[in-house]
């Protein structure tokens, strides 16, 4: 990451919702929510997705999804909105018993207020999960880390480091995540490192 690195004051807490809906064989439905504050210090996201699944191999995940995107600037009270079409390609690699590792690959096109044109956008996640065994509701602990590829800009814009996360299993159909983020994004001059706490509910109706 040349240029350095800045950080930012604060931490900024990310709250994420995902609903199964519908699951038949190896296709499920679901609508994912994101939420995300900064302490006063930058705008408030507001993110919801529907989002298909379906398991096309046992190591591998096709998705397609839409997100719709609300940014609200606290500086004048101002909203941006956005609309981005989501196509995503996943091998699944598993590594031994225990661990996993998942490569989530996924392409976007940003509308910008729901006109002009697009802007294409790629993502890509690894993720090394560890399933825990008689480790009671702590089902499992994982590490991830995603850059994303601003293809309009052609450049690398943002990184998040995940370096550790846990899940808890509630019941069957409950589980809660915590995570410790690390977000670096590019600016102007130099990248900005700022910390994000976060948890994710996941439910299966």
């Amino acid at each position: 990451m040349g240029g350095g690195v800045r950080a930012e004051e604060g931490t900024d807490v990310w709250a994420w919702l995902d609903v199964t809906v519908w699951k038949e064989g190896e296709t499920r439905f679901h609508v994912f929510s994101h939420q995300a504050m900064s302490e006063g210090r930058g705008p408030i996201v507001q993110l919801v997705s529907p989002r298909f699944k379906y398991r096309a191999r046992p190591w591998l995940e096709l998705g397609a999804g839409l997100s719709m995107l609300r940014i609200e600037r606290e500086a004048d009270g101002s909203f941006d909105d956005q609309v981005r079409p989501e196509l995503e390609v996943s091998p699944i690699v598993r590594l031994g018993e225990h661990w996993t590792m998942h490569l989530r690959n996924r392409a976007e096109m940003r509308w910008d207020e729901w006109e002009g044109e697009p802007r294409p956008r790629l993502r890509h996640r690894v993720q090394l999960t560890r399933k825990l065994n008689d480790w009671g509701p702590l089902a499992a602990v994982y590490f991830s880390n995603e850059w994303l590829v601003e293809l309009d800009r052609g450049d690398w814009t943002e990184n998040r480091l995940i370096p550790v996360g846990l899940t808890f299993e509630v019941t069957k159909q409950v589980a809660v995540d915590f995570f410790y983020m690390v977000r670096f994004f590019r600016g102007d001059e130099a990248w900005t490192n700022e910390q994000v706490a976060g948890v994710s509910l996941k439910l299966t109706l």
